[in-house]
């Protein structure tokens, strides 16, 4: 009988403190898609964009965000890792560089670990951009086809031009005819 007391006192000893360390993390705008556009192939797309961390626990958290997917190369955090007091709300910044056209989608991920630090969760942002060009862009890409496509054409105009001289000079050493 007193070993089942013992193992209920320790099952409870158990159990109590991870009920009373749960961890909830909360953050704002969870899905975003955006709209933007860009001029042309040498300037990208640069726009400020925000996660907001709420910290609704008695304890102190520590957030970690990362970005994933598209946003890995293209998103510039301005902190990365911190700390957030209880019942404090944060907003995050960061920057967002885009240099083609197209549609981009991923997360930014924020990551909570508070109470005895073995308590985690993450929570993610959904993160959706479509860059169209405006009409500058399109056009400096239409002549960039226009040019490589005259560079082409004139090449090959030379090289049949070599090769029918080559050809002409051919013949006419194996036919014996001199100049």
């Amino acid at each position: 009988m007193t070993k089942r007391i013992i193992f209920s006192f320790l099952l409870v000893l158990l159990i109590i403190p991870t009920v009373f360390a749960s961890l909830t993390a909360t953050i704002g705008n969870p899905r975003m898609v955006l709209y933007h556009n860009i001029s042309s192939q040498s300037e990208p797309a640069i726009f400020d964009n925000f996660v907001i961390v709420e910290n609704k626990n008695d304890f102190i958290v520590n957030i970690e965000i990362s970005p994933q997917g598209d946003w890995k190369d293209k998103v510039t955090l301005y902190e990365s890792n911190f700390t957030l007091a209880p019942e404090v709300r944060r907003t995050i910044n960061y920057t967002v560089s885009i240099s083609e056209p197209g549609h981009y989608r991923g997360d930014v991920l924020v990551i909570f670990t508070g109470g005895n630090e073995t308590n985690s969760l993450s929570l993610a942002q959904d993160l959706e951009v479509f860059v169209s060009p405006t009409e500058s862009y399109s056009k400096s890409k239409l002549s960039n086809v226009v040019t490589m496509l005259t560079i082409i054409i004139v090449l090959l105009v030379i090289l049949i031009v070599l090769v029918y001289v080559y050809q002409s000079k051919s013949s006419k050493k194996s036919r014996g005819v001199k100049k």
